[in-house]
């Protein structure tokens, strides 16, 4: 479960074929780096409370 996850800084899901992120992961405060190139995602959750995010 990624809310589990709330130390989390870096977060690597490329090349997954991936169209969706859950909406859990804009919680992650600590987040600082998220990459998900080469995927096909077709939305992304607002990240407003990431506020570490680069």
């Amino acid at each position: 479960c990624i809310a589990s996850w709330r130390d989390l800084e870096e977060l690597v899901l490329s090349g997954n074929r991936l169209q969706y992120l859950p909406d859990n992961v804009a919680n992650l405060q600590h987040l600082r780096v998220l990459r998900v190139h080469s995927n096909r995602l077709l939305t992304c959750p607002t990240f407003s409370k990431t506020t570490s995010l680069m």
